[in-house]
């Protein structure tokens, strides 16, 4: 999960830097809209296919995303991830299996000083050749594609809401011809959250100076260090 997240995440942020005037105004746009805000909640459906036009995908499953500051919640498939102020938690449904672990949070910002340091801008246009404009989808979206050099995945299209400057899909074309397609149902990036989002007490409690599983997941294993 880790692994696609950091994917989709490193898409949002430094595709923005490419050429081409009209796509890097249009992105501008869309990272001006995600970095200026400590929150949001983002919700899409990822399907892998076999090829382009395949009319069934053999994976589908949706993914979503919640931030509010440091804090955040993702769900994917069967696995769950709540990272707040204190711990880390990750929930496995498959296996009935919830490791807790306390978070470090002044850690963590030292390593996001350092990632901030790295030139972002010379990688990615390494990576990719000049991207092109290929006119509005039906649904009145901005449809891009940047392609890249070398490496697994051969073409990058996005598709950009003209009104709300944000994503509404992602579609990956790998050189082994199989096909990755990421839909957006919701990109907020100003939502409201309740206080329970991010609280570790709807998966874990503290008992008797232990931890354990919460009521909602009283059949599962915690594994924490207490």
């Amino acid at each position: 999960m880790k692994k696609f997240l950091a994917i989709v995440f490193v898409t949002l942020l430094t595709v923005p830097i490419v050429g081409a005037q009209d796509l890097q105004a249009a992105l501008s746009r869309l990272r001006q809209e995600y970095e200026q805000t400590d929150n949001f909640h983002i919700v899409m459906q990822v399907k892998v296919f076999d090829e382009v036009g395949a009319m069934k995908p053999y994976f589908s499953e949706q993914v979503n995303i919640r931030r509010s500051g440091l804090q955040y919640l993702y769900r994917f498939g069967n696995n769950e991830m709540l990272m707040n102020e204190k711990y880390i938690i990750m929930v496995d449904r498959g296996s009935k299996e919830i490791v807790c672990n306390k978070r470090s949070v002044k850690a963590e910002r030292e390593t996001f000083k350092d990632l901030a340091k790295l030139n972002v801008i010379d990688s990615v246009l390494r990576m990719y050749e000049n991207p092109e404009y290929l006119g509005k989808t039906e649904a009145g979206h901005d449809h891009y594609r940047v392609k890249q050099k070398k490496g697994e995945i051969r073409d990058i299209d996005l598709f950009i809401d003209a009104q709300t400057h944000l994503l509404s899909a992602l579609h990956y074309q790998y050189r082994s011809k199989q096909h990755v397609t990421i839909t957006f149902s919701r990109f907020d990036v100003r939502p409201v959250f309740e206080e329970s989002t991010f609280s570790e007490n709807q998966y874990v409690i503290r008992r008797q100076g232990k931890m354990g599983a919460s009521p909602a997941f009283k059949n599962y294993t915690v594994l924490a260090a207490n």
